[in-house]
């Protein structure tokens, strides 16, 4: 039902892939294009960087809104969920764990993804990396405190991973 959890960030990620990284790349390009070619005016680089900050806060915004209807109704009719696929009623905690647990994944890897656009591989690697330790270090102190504490480490880790790589993504916007 772990499983069944992490699946739902298929939706939003797909979102996030043809639409948001999608335009996010056009305002990237101009903007990059415009340094490298030496002929766009400050005032027109100033423009593209609001474009590009503009379309990132409105994807993260959007994802919230995809991944967390997807998320809610997960956490609110899970039983509905389980029984079609003849689930245990025990599986309910790991499948609301999971869906949570994706909720902040997906929202990591969007902002991973950013950070590779800006070149920025040691921020993601950081990133990406303090959620594994996170999740590993959770995974293994609470894998003997029962079943409903399954998956609180990808949570937590995931949640880490997103607060770090915004400020790393924030720091590098600046710096454009």
């Amino acid at each position: 039902s772990y499983f069944w959890g992490l699946l739902t960030t298929i939706p939003a990620m797909t979102f996030f892939f043809v639409r948001t990284e999608t335009e996010f790349y056009d305002g990237y390009r101009d903007f990059f294009g415009g340094i490298t070619e030496g002929k766009a005016r400050y005032s027109d680089l100033s423009q593209k960087k609001a474009e590009m900050r503009e379309c990132l806060t409105r994807g993260a915004g959007d994802l919230v809104k995809v991944q967390g209807w997807i998320t809610f109704a997960v956490l609110f009719f899970t039983p509905e969920l389980l029984e079609p696929f003849h689930m245990k009623p025990e599986w309910a905690s790991a499948l609301r764990m999971g869906a949570l647990g994706a909720f902040f994944l997906c929202h990591s890897q969007f902002t991973v993804m950013i950070l590779y656009y800006y070149e920025a591989y040691l921020d993601a690697f950081l990133s990406c990396f303090l959620m594994f330790a996170i999740n590993l270090a959770l995974c293994h102190l609470t894998l003997s405190w029962g079943e409903s504490w399954h998956g609180i480490g990808l949570v937590v880790g995931s949640l880490v991973a997103i607060v770090f790589a915004v400020w790393r993504l924030s720091i590098r916007l600046e710096a454009l």
